[in-house]
């Protein structure tokens, strides 16, 4: 017996060279699957890649065709906007107001109008309307109430 067979059965690896290359011919087998599906993925991310690369040069050129098509000027304008100078006479306003005095003198109202402060008609704030007031309206509140 040579050396490397005296060490292996020393160390209890007596084992013919036919499984030792059957064991290293398995080794390869799944070092290559792993290698293919390895393979397999970096392909994948790369389509990925190139596919998100595509997207984005697209959305720039959709954003570039938006853009000129708001930059461009029309031609034609949709509403033309004119300012009409009219001349009014302070006698025929004055006597516009004297007509809608008397008009509105002659008719009643709808409604009497109210003014005492401590009428009972007014509605009062609940203590959330009043957390909600700000500091201004609290204050003409307190005044007026």
């Amino acid at each position: 017996m040579d050396l490397k067979n005296q060490i292996l059965v020393a160390l209890g690896l007596d084992k013919g060279e036919e499984v030792v290359e059957e064991e290293a011919m398995e080794e390869l087998e799944v070092e290559d699957d792993a290698f293919e599906r390895l393979s397999e993925r970096v392909q994948n991310l790369e389509d990925a890649i190139a596919d998100l690369k595509e997207d984005k040069v697209e959305a720039t050129e959709e954003v570039e065709e938006m853009a000129e098509e708001v930059v461009e000027p029309s031609t034609n304008p949709k509403s033309i906007k004119t300012t009409e100078v009219v001349e009014f006479s302070v006698e025929d306003l004055k006597a516009e107001n004297e007509r809608l005095k008397t008009e509105l003198a002659e008719a009643p109202a709808s409604a009497p109008l109210d003014t005492n402060k401590f009428s009972a008609e007014r509605a009062t704030p609940t203590a959330q309307d009043f957390r909600r007031m700000t500091k201004q309206e609290k204050f003409l509140y307190n005044l007026h109430n």
